[in-house]
């Protein structure tokens, strides 16, 4: 897989690494983060995988992989 300049699997506004086929989120595309980021990220992901597989989904995508956390 490609990294970013942070160290982390690099991903595209679809979940997706550089690899077909391969999606990431959580810690391994974030970084070290809270819980809740990992579980919005692993719904939204998801989403993205169902997306992919079906050509659509009704599942929820409560994050974008750009999101930041408030400041």
């Amino acid at each position: 897989v490609a990294y970013d300049q942070r160290g982390n699997v690099a991903r595209d506004d679809n979940w997706q690494t550089a690899n077909e086929r391969v999606f990431c989120c959580g810690d391994m595309g974030r970084g070290q983060s809270l819980i809740v980021w990992a579980i919005a990220e692993g719904r939204s992901c998801a989403a993205s995988v169902d997306r992919f597989l079906m050509g659509d989904t009704l599942l929820p995508t409560p994050v974008e992989p750009t999101s930041m956390a408030l400041r």
